[in-house]
């Protein structure tokens, strides 16, 4: 982005940059069940993907805004 970032990008704005920087293919998911939700944690293992989740960290925290974080892996156990 051309412009300074204060309170950091929408997940619609980091998806575009995604798309700008690569040449995969980028979806954004939203309102995922959470079986559905499970499926993709389960699916991040595979080497082929990678995902990006966006959480808000007072409701995990106590404190704290929106927040974007990789996921590395998925340990069902």
């Amino acid at each position: 982005l051309d412009r300074p970032m204060i309170l950091g990008l929408t997940l619609d704005e980091l998806a575009e940059v995604a798309r700008t920087n690569t040449s995969r293919k980028v979806t954004v998911l939203r309102d995922l069940s959470e079986e559905q939700f499970l499926e993709h944690l389960r699916r991040s293992n595979d080497p082929g993907r990678r995902y990006i989740v966006n959480f808000d960290r007072g409701q995990i925290f106590g404190a704290g805004v929106g927040h974007h974080s990789p996921i590395g892996g998925y340990l069902e156990a």
